[in-house]
């Protein structure tokens, strides 16, 4: 398998991962929200906000030449991958975009 298709299957399995995390507490909207519960829409969220950063990172890399510098190897590849979901999880957790509020935002909606 290449490294893109294992690329796709990881974040096909993170996204079902986090939609079943998402749906089991959008199940829940009816009740009221307690701290825990909070805790895990808001993990949620971050969750799902990292994984279209990273998305978007990974799109703008295919746009930059792989030559010179970037040679364009399978280890510069595995590397810039494991960059870019780091990056990824650090801005939805430290300066989200608004998408992690906006899911939240939907989420707690009918609770307010």
């Amino acid at each position: 398998m290449s490294d893109e298709t294992l690329n796709i299957a990881a974040f096909n399995l993170k996204s079902a991962t986090t939609a079943a995390k998402l749906s089991k507490v959008s199940a829940k909207k009816e009740e009221a929200i307690d701290p825990k519960e909070q805790a895990k829409i808001e993990d949620a969220a971050e969750q799902f906000e990292a994984l279209l950063v990273q998305q978007m990172f990974n799109s703008m890399w295919q746009s930059v030449p792989q030559e010179g510098l970037l040679s364009g190897s399978n280890e510069e590849a595995l590397y810039r991958d494991m960059f870019n979901q780091a990056l990824a999880e650090s801005l939805s957790k430290n300066q989200s975009l608004g998408i992690k509020d906006v899911i939240m935002k939907e989420m707690q909606g009918s609770k307010k």
